[in-house]
């Protein structure tokens, strides 16, 4: 009989192998086994057994479960009483956890490192998962099974590390993954899974590794790597093998010296890439002279540090391809962002990772260049690193150039990081830098243009946290449970917050200060007015209050620039923009107006997107809000707000004049100051520029509403029709124009009350809400006939007639139709007329006269082919298809459908598209062609699933075999 507890208790018999099925027996019997040939005592086992519950005699139902364990065949003589206790008596072959402790023992003993390998693979071997992993016990599994786990890894270690050392990498850099993965704080893994890495020719893998490891034992611990993990870091980026017994000893598989270009490679002097070796003056690991020890001055690592992953794998690469045999510059990388965007934190964590590689030193100095405080002078700056490095006050120049060579001149040949924090512009940074072999690492909020483009330095630009990142980021410093709980609000906080680093911080630390405050409350505050940004103060620091951090950027401004920023954030009503707007608000030409707009991107308070297009962040416009209420007269606000609306209504009304040019449009007054008109060579050049803007420009109805610019919000939500039908959500239009039907009222303008009525009416329409649509189409025919416009009172007989024909009632439609008709006949309107020959069509398709309607629609199309609207050219054409597929002529009406969706491809409407291709696939089917039949439909399934429109069901029916 065998007992078997390394993995699932079992017992094997005769070649049997079963398990040990009731569960206190098999407890019993675990916790006897666990400890072999020893007395396990009975208050042992009652806790092993009950836990806290334990029964009310237990010690006689311990009995009774020994007497129940010896009824098992060949148990009986194994488990003996004795004094305090009972004892499994057992050899070593009766049990797999005796022979792996001998096999252990003997490959400690054995003198040859093959045979100790073929040992401890066979002693692995008896392990068949977690020891006794079936066995329900808490204590069991508390007290008894951690330390064998702990022999098996030791094991584990051993052997992996003598499979290293003879060269057996093969497997080692999967089964390391896994290892890892599991025991993640694990040191020892990690160092083997970096020298298998390494010995297999995978460097940068090997780095990779150790940023890993040294990301989670900060996050999770808040401690660095331990020394064996550090040296081995270092041995990879130096090349120095002999620094670690699983680099120096037995070959690699394939070549593995330095890291190209890696951070030790570059510092050491000594140690070149890869087969010279310099004189030995140039090797310098002692401290300069009057240094008692090395200068350590990185700051301390953010504990809340999250995400940063791409980031740090860009310096890791950018100081990677550097060439350490350079003589004549440092390796330097510049990481530039916005305010509080974490520029600081990502150099602090990637600079105290790779510190072992730099034992030479590692200097920090904040230049102050976007603080209260005035920017700390270059020359100032190089007295600090100076007397960091050694060098007594007396002996420091006090001209910027000497002092520049002398730092250089310390540094040089050195392994050291160089860490220039807050620089405020490249005069101030470039004395700065050290001397060949040093690694130089910048932040700035400028983009230090010149520093990049003269010394050929790497920019890396910090973007803000995705969002998974942010969430983490507020449960550590909140509390993970309850972002938890409330995800959707902690997601709408991070929106708020700009994704920005510090933001979540300072919003994080008022969570936790506030836990009975429900997330709900954080976010109404946060998406108030222009005093959201007092809810970004920490209240004691001013490193920690958003407003005064973002100050110290716009301090640094011209004054003309800082107008910019206040006109083109703080007024305009959108997030994106492009220049010739922005040049419109600010009143200033173009060309001026990039400059203006350069300078705020270099300082990261505004981002390009493509070309002449920029974005800033709500918490940026927040503060750009304040500003110009604070700085800016009410009579430059107003004017910039006029100048805004004037742009975009005369840019609104070349779209309107592209889509629909036979459609009736009050002349616009001309525009004053600098403004650059926007014209369309094509349909599809305007749909371009309202794809870019119609974030901003569906909301101007409301903002000019609320700016009081009455004209405007009706003039705007009147030229935005033709667009918004065609090609948005129907609701989008509704919500556009009911603040400008309450502009036209306060206006008392009937006649645009009319028309922006008529439009809200075929939305709802449109969405199947006749009694909204027929209430807005009467209103707007009371509008119509107060002030005499029969040509708006035409319009709405037209639409009311299409409500009648939708609801059945042709006698009606009719009568409206035709009193619409004679309105546009007698008035020469012969848009209108079209509109409503195309209604005349739909009755008499309705009543089954497809004769008058292939006529009536005929006659449409051709007023509309002379008119120019593209729109309804498709819509007149898909209604003849129908009318011919009615008169059973599908030939006749394949080629409408087709006409109809080229001019549809043509504009990009989906929405003709999608109705001419069901239309299509009905033609083909009837003809017999159901392949053609289903391309069609299916063209047509894709458009309306993407929309979520209703017809995509109706749709997939016909694509369902029946």
């Amino acid at each position: 009989m065998r007992f078997s507890v390394l993995g699932p208790l079992t017992i094997t018999r005769d070649g049997v192998t079963t398990p040990v099925s009731s569960g206190k027996i098999r407890t019993l019997l675990a916790s006897l086994l666990l400890r072999p040939n020893q007395v396990v005592s009975v208050d042992q086992l009652v806790e092993r057994l009950w836990e806290e519950r334990s029964p009310r005699d237990p010690r006689r139902v311990v009995q009774t479960t020994v007497v129940r364990l010896r009824q098992t065949p060949g148990l009986g003589e194994l488990v003996l009483t004795r004094p305090g206790g009972y004892v499994a008596r057992l050899e070593e072959h009766q049990l797999d956890l005796l022979e792996f402790l001998r096999l252990t023992e003997a490959a400690e003993a054995a003198a040859d490192p093959e045979e100790e390998s073929r040992i401890l693979r066979r002693a692995l071997a008896l392990w068949r998962g977690p020891a006794c992993e079936d066995v329900d016990s808490t204590v069991l599994h508390r007290v008894e099974t951690p330390p064998l786990a702990e022999r098996r890894l030791l094991a584990v270690e051993r052997r992996i590390d003598l499979d290293l050392r003879s060269g057996r990498d093969e497997g080692l850099v999967a089964e390391l993954r896994a290892l890892t993965a599991e025991h993640p704080l694990r040191e020892r893994f990690r160092v083997q899974l970096m020298a298998a890495l390494h010995r297999g020719g995978r460097q940068a893998e090997a780095l990779d590794a150790y940023r890993a490891v040294f990301q989670l034992l900060q996050e999770e611990l808040g401690i660095a790597p331990g020394e064996e993990l550090r040296t081995l870091h270092q041995a990879i980026l130096t090349g120095d093998h002999e620094r670690h017994p699983l680099l120096a000893s037995g070959p690699p598989v394939h070549g593995s010296g330095p890291v190209p270009g890696g951070p030790g490679a570059a510092g050491r002097a000594s140690l070149p890439v890869p087969d010279t070796e310099p004189p030995a003056a140039q090797v310098v690991n002692e401290p300069a002279a009057g240094m008692a020890y090395p200068p350590q001055e990185i700051p301390s690592d953010i504990s809340h540090f999250v995400g940063r992953a791409d980031e740090l794998g860009l310096l890791d690469k950018v100081l990677a391809e550097g060439d350490p045999r350079a003589t004549s510059a440092p390796r330097a990388v510049v990481i530039v962002g916005s305010a509080g965007i974490g520029k600081t934190a990502l150099a602090t964590r990637w600079c105290t990772a790779v510190a072992p590689a730099f034992p030479d030193g590692q200097l920090h100095i904040n230049l102050r260049g976007f603080e209260t405080l005035p920017p700390i002078t270059p020359l100032c700056a190089l007295a600090t690193l100076l007397r960091s490095l050694g060098v007594p006050p007396q002996d420091i120049p006090r001209d910027l150039a000497a002092a520049s060579a002398l730092f250089r001149t310390r540094t040089a040949g050195r392994r050291m990081i160089v860490f220039l924090d807050n620089v405020s512009n490249t005069e101030q940074a470039r004395p700065l830098l050290p001397g060949r072999g040093c690694v130089a690492v910048i932040t700035s909020r400028n983009q230090l243009r010149g520093l990049v483009a003269r010394e050929a330095i790497a920019r890396i630009s910090v973007s803000p946290l995705e969002v998974s990142d942010s969430l983490r980021l507020l449960g550590r410093v909140a509390g993970e449970g309850r972002i938890e709980a409330e995800e959707a609000q902690a997601r709408a906080l991070a929106s708020l917050c700009d994704n920005s680093p510090l933001a979540l911080r300072i919003i994080g630390e008022r969570l936790a200060r506030q836990p009975d405050r429900p997330l709900a409350a954080f976010v109404e505050e946060l998406g108030g007015g222009h005093e959201r940004l007092d809810a970004f103060d920490s209240g004691d620091d001013a490193g920690t209050d958003l407003r005064t951090v973002l100050s110290w950027s716009y301090e640094s401004l011209s004054p003309q620039t800082a107008r910019v920023l206040r006109l083109v954030g703080g007024l305009y009503p959108g997030a994106h923009l492009s220049l010739a707007a922005a040049s419109a608000v600010c009143d200033l030409p173009v060309d001026q107006t990039r400059r203006h707009l350069d300078q705020l991107v270099a300082t990261h308070l505004v981002e390009q997107h493509g070309h002449d297009r920029y974005h800033l962040h709500d918490l940026v416009r927040a503060y750009a809000a304040e500003q110009t209420l604070w700085q800016d007269s009410p009579e430059e606000r107003d004017g910039a707000i006029s100048r805004l609306l004037a742009w975009f209504a005369h840019s609104l009304f070349a779209v309107d004049v592209t889509f629909a040019p036979d459609r009736h449009r009050d002349p616009l007054p001309e525009a004053a100051g600098a403004f650059t008109s926007v014209g369309f060579a094509d349909h599809r050049a305007a749909l371009r520029w309202c794809e870019l803007e119609h974030s901003t420009f569906t909301a101007l109805p409301a903002w000019a509403y609320a700016n009081r610019a009455f004209d405007a919000a009706c003039q705007i939500a009147y030229l935005l029709e033709n667009f918004l039908a065609h090609y948005k959500d129907w609701h989008i239009l509704i919500d556009s124009h009911r603040a400008a039907v309450s502009a036209a009222r306060e206006n008392g303008d009937r006649r645009l009350e009319g028309h922006l009525l008529n439009a809200m009416g075929n939305a709802y329409a449109e969405l199947h809400r006749r009694e909204e649509a027929d209430r807005c189409y009467q209103e707007a025919l009371s509008a119509f006939d107060a002030c005499d416009d029969l040509r708006g009172r035409a319009k709405i007989l037209g639409n009311l007639a299409m409500l009648a024909i939708d609801a059945g009632d042709y006698e009606t439609a009719w009568l409206r139709c035709v009193e619409a008709l004679d309105l546009c006949t007698r008035l020469g309107n012969e848009r209108g007329r079209a509109h409503n020959l195309d209604n005349l069509g739909e009755i008499h398709f309705g009543l089954g006269d497809f004769g008058e309607a292939v006529e009536t629609w005929r006659a449409a199309l051709e007023m509309n082919r002379r008119g120019g609207s593209l729109f309804v050219q498709a819509t007149n054409l898909t209604n003849l298809g129908r009318a011919f597929a009615a008169l059973d002529m599908h030939d006749q009406a394949i080629a409408r459908y087709q006409e109809a969706i080229a001019i549809s491809r043509t504009i990009d409407s989906d929405r003709g598209l999608a109705a001419a291709s069901v239309r299509l696939g009905d033609s083909h089917h009837a003809l017999g062609d159901t392949a053609a039949a289903r391309d069609a439909w299916a063209e047509a399934l894709g458009i309306y699933s993407s929309s979520g429109d209703p017809r995509a069901e109706e749709v997939r029916t016909r694509l369902t075999p029946s």
